[in-house]
């Protein structure tokens, strides 16, 4: 998974500029509302220009958690365009796309399936001192979702139905802490 976050930055990085990410700033950074949810995750918010930023945050559920028999993996990545030209310490909106797997078991069947949210988004970056930063966002938009519905059966699984779904919700909640590196 490193790899590929790696190559995801990269690509965001060739996109909005790497001359202008240079002497810019680096935040680490954790939700901690995934984390509520038994959701590990780690980020970064990277600026690309005085203004702008982007953002990776990867997220895996824990094993064993509250959801019991479910689990899922998440990417969210997004842009941010920082009002009042002080990246990673104002108000910012912008757009996130989270692609999510995700496998949950109910009674004799499985759900199984794929989701992307993409939405607009809006949040704060209150600063607790120079390094130390606490985030507030929250996001609307569209929700793309696939599913499998697998019959579970003496260990053999059988799909009995799929669907497709489109549906408008919020795609992003964060109440986060961020460090910022550089």
């Amino acid at each position: 998974m490193k790899q590929k976050l790696t190559v995801i930055v990269i690509v965001l990085l060739s996109v909005f500029g790497v001359k202008e990410a240079k002497a810019q700033g680096i935040a680490v950074k954790t939700n901690l509302a995934g984390w509520a949810m038994l959701a590990p995750n780690i980020g970064v918010d990277l600026c690309v220009s005085e203004c702008s930023s982007i953002e990776a945050i990867f997220y895996k559920s824990a094993a064993d958690s509250w959801l019991k028999n479910a689990n899922f993996t998440a990417l969210q990545l997004g842009y941010r365009y920082w009002f009042g030209r002080e990246p990673l310490n104002s108000l910012f909106c912008g757009v996130t796309a989270t692609p999510a797997r995700y496998e949950m078991k109910i009674k004799d069947s499985k759900r199984k399936g794929d989701c992307l949210p993409l939405g607009v988004n809006i949040g704060y970056c209150y600063p607790l001192s120079d390094k130390l930063n606490i985030e507030v966002s929250y996001g609307i938009g569209m929700l793309y979702l696939y599913e499998d519905i697998v019959s579970v059966s003496d260990q053999r699984e059988e799909v009995k139905a799929s669907r497709h779904k489109t549906s408008f919700s919020p795609t992003n909640i964060e109440i986060g802490i961020s460090y910022i590196i550089k």
